[in-house]
């Protein structure tokens, strides 16, 4: 009989070295051996030529300026969840600002194009944006959950062009995608399909749970979501086999341990972890296509501890979901080299997986799956 496996924990977090390893790339910024800097605005003069964008640098921009709106409108979010999601979401994107900005500066854009506030000429941005919060009729701008839904949204239909970001940027916004996804569906949006060429469904919106950690301030919408399609297309062989097998074997063991707390639990707890299950079947079914080798049968997992109660139990999910998020995460330095498949396969698994965090009361953060 195979020897039992272990629960994923936190130990496969990736290092801060991976999410600021681009800073490296600052060889990109100027010319070797001359000091010459490039602007957009050069003039075409002999021997100085203009410089040239890095790749996907137009969609890398917008991502930075929608997540210098979304600082502005989830600090504003007053009703609702903003007392606690919204302050959780403000934290997260000043975060992402730093990280995003300093990345780009290391490729050798141009600060006026990393903030325009830099530049004389620039006027501040506008409090809303399409499809964002309106005035009141005093003046004042109300913001809706509906409003913080759309504007995470915004970048995922262009999860594919930002696929093209340079290599040693790769993890980092694969990473800070998953965060919008999580976020729209926590907010009560609905997410885009990350793979344009699919007709796949994705999954509706989820119970959120208020707070950034614990118990959550008031009783989460535990009502099932209905069926969804699974994403399967694409070629297993654009997922390494190691890749592929580590992401399926983390799903898998994270399965047993909530089949563990479902049958440990009660009420409400119950029908959140069956809810759970089900997510975490359809990640499954998503997952198996693209192994290119069958894992070996695994009969059982070691679990932490001794799990005798619900309160046992609801320790245990969280110990679980938080390990199955380092677990993707172990495996997003791999898309520095991959096709954009892997990038849109674990952006989007990654996302789910922040949402199960969130709903059994776990702490959001600005990078899933990436250490801060």
């Amino acid at each position: 009989m195979p020897a039992p496996e272990s629960i994923p924990s936190r130990s496969g977090l990736v290092g801060r070295r991976v999410l600021l390893g681009c800073v490296a790339g600052t060889a990109l910024a100027s010319l070797a051996g001359c000091g010459i800097r490039l602007e957009d605005n050069a003039p075409d003069l002999p021997l100085v030529p203009k410089r040239s964008p890095i790749p996907a640098e137009s969609a890398l921009l917008d991502l930075l300026a929608n997540t210098r709106t979304l600082v502005d409108v989830t600090s504003r979010w007053r009703g609702g969840l903003g007392p606690t999601l919204g302050v959780a979401l403000t934290t997260i994107h000043t975060a992402q600002i730093d990280v995003l900005a300093a990345i780009l500066r290391a490729a050798g854009v141009p600060e006026p194009l990393v903030d325009p506030t830099t530049s004389p000429s620039s006027s501040p941005p506008s409090a809303t944006t399409s499809g964002g919060p309106s005035p009141t009729s005093s003046g004042a701008v109300s913001v809706t959950a509906s409003d913080v839904a759309a504007l995470e949204r915004e970048p995922l239909p262009h999860a594919v062009t930002l696929a093209g970001a340079a290599g040693v940027m790769r993890p980092t916004v694969a990473a800070t995608l998953a965060q919008r996804y999580a976020a729209t569906v926590l907010a009560g949006g609905r997410p885009p399909s990350l793979h344009p060429a699919s007709a796949a469904v994705s999954p509706a919106a989820s119970p959120t749970v208020s707070g950034t950690s614990g118990a959550s301030a008031s009783p989460p919408d535990l009502t099932p979501s209905p069926p969804v399609s699974v994403t399967t297309s694409g070629d297993a062989s654009e997922w390494p086999a190691t890749s592929a097998n580590v992401v399926v074997e983390a799903t898998r063991s994270a399965t047993y341990g909530l089949q563990v707390v479902a049958a440990q639990s009660t009420g409400a707890q119950r029908t959140l972890a069956t809810a759970t299950l089900r997510e975490l079947a359809a990640l499954d079914a998503a997952q198996t296509p693209r192994l290119t080798t069958t894992p070996p049968t695994v009969l059982g997992y070691d679990l932490p501890y001794a799990v005798t109660t619900p309160a046992a139990a609801r320790r245990l999910a969280g110990h679980v979901l938080t390990g199955l998020r380092a677990a993707y995460g172990s495996e997003l330095p791999t898309l520095e080299t991959v096709s954009d498949q892997p990038f849109l396969d674990l952006t989007e698994w990654l996302g789910r997986v922040e949402v199960l965090v969130r709903r059994w009361g776990g702490t959001l953060v600005p990078f899933p799956g990436m250490s801060g």
